[in-house]
């Protein structure tokens, strides 16, 4: 089994339990913010929506715009201290929340659980990186990422269905996954991440490298988060129903974990670039191809074709930046750079939205789709100098 796995053989039972914690914590964050809170709040807590839009908003400005600083707790104290005391306060936070009947407090309570996950994924993504076999750095962050990912989305659709019948059972959901996640946390709490010996003189890093991966950093983030609110509207106009939405959901998935590993070796053995390049084209070209409203069951060559867009970019993406950062402070400077991806995330469902209503249906497909392809423009450029 860990000949099939990118990681070295002694380090992937920590890090699976690194991983596992992430996933926990990811899942009962996007259970109670997407949810539980929008759904229960205005009659359990007598909170109404905008409320809980600001508390929403408080969690995931604190969470973005800490990763930096973030990142450099983690090369500080070690990756196992900073996932831990995090889990830990997420774990305070989710008891604390059903008290919150006042917008400050529960806005209080957010921002709070939004810095204390800052420093997770950059010092868990920074221990995958360090833990990969010889040539295996883009399966290795990729795999790392895909296995994060559905935590994320089970997380809200999970504890959403409970949440209008049986609110108490979706509370339960957010509560035990955070505090198994606390005491996987706290079985690898004195885990500091494998350090590389600093050289006596140690070189200036050239930090126009790190901005140099910013533009896809963004893009990668922006163009899902144009769709996150016209997603089921527009399947709605375009006469998908909701079980044919979750079948391109779920061939596109399909497609993407199946072809992730041989894109990894691809992206291993050749370089980063072409990968990452044609899989952020597929990318587009999906997003264009879905603008066009095809009949039925084209949707599902189309989900196929953005799977395997999606295969080659994670992995060369994850290539790309470990060869890019530095080996010191990786920790710090893979925050700064989730601090874009998270800004990508931020910003792409208001501009959806607005193009939505002032340009049409498709237009945040056309847009998502011009993005990808300025950066896919961009790294054939910026690449072929290096």
């Amino acid at each position: 089994m860990h000949r099939l796995l990118p990681w070295r053989s002694g380090q992937v039972g920590v890090l699976l339990r690194f991983l596992l914690a992430l996933g926990l914590v990811e899942f009962a964050r996007s259970g109670l913010y997407a949810g539980l809170l929008p759904l229960v709040a205005p009659e359990r807590l007598g909170l109404n929506l905008g409320v809980v839009g600001v508390a929403v908003s408080l969690h995931y400005l604190g969470d973005t715009f800490g990763r930096s600083f973030g990142g450099y707790l983690s090369d500080r104290f070690g990756v196992g201290w900073v996932v831990g005391t995090g889990a830990l306060v997420g774990l305070a936070v989710v008891l604390w929340v059903p008290e919150a009947k006042v917008g400050g407090l529960l806005w209080g309570l957010a921002l709070l659980h939004g810095l204390a996950i800052m420093p997770m994924w950059p010092g868990v993504m920074t221990l995958a990186s360090r833990a990969s076999k010889p040539g295996a750095d883009a399966r290795s962050i990729g795999l790392a990422h895909m296995l994060l990912a559905p935590f994320i989305g089970l997380g809200a659709l999970a504890t959403a269905y409970f949440a209008d019948t049986r609110p108490r059972t979706a509370f339960t959901l957010v509560l035990g996954a955070q505090a198994i996640a606390a005491v996987l946390a706290l079985s690898v709490l004195r885990v500091r991440g494998e350090a590389r010996p600093a050289p006596p003189t140690r070189p200036r890093y050239p930090w126009g490298r790190l901005v140099s991966l910013f533009p896809a950093a963004f893009a990668q983030t922006l163009a899902p988060g144009l769709l996150a609110p016209i997603l089921f509207p527009f399947a709605k106009y375009a006469g998908l129903s909701p079980l044919w939405v979750g079948l391109v959901i779920a061939v596109g998935g399909l497609v993407a974990y199946g072809l992730l590993q041989p894109a990894g070796r691809l992206a291993d053995r050749y370089g980063p670039k072409w990968p990452l390049i044609v899989g952020i084209s597929l990318n587009a070209i999906t997003l264009l191809l879905l603008a066009r409203m095809p009949p039925l069951p084209l949707y599902l060559l189309i989900a196929a074709l953005g799977g395997l867009g999606y295969a080659l970019m994670v992995p060369s993406w994850g290539g790309l930046v470990v060869r890019t950062l530095p080996e010191h402070n990786r920790a710090a400077a893979w925050g700064a750079l989730m601090t874009f991806e998270g800004l990508g995330f931020a910003v792409g469902p208001a501009l959806g939205g607005l193009a939505w209503t002032a340009l049409g249906v498709t237009a945040p497909f056309e847009l998502g789709a011009s993005v990808y392809l300025i950066v896919a423009l961009f790294y054939l450029i910026y690449l072929r100098r290096r």
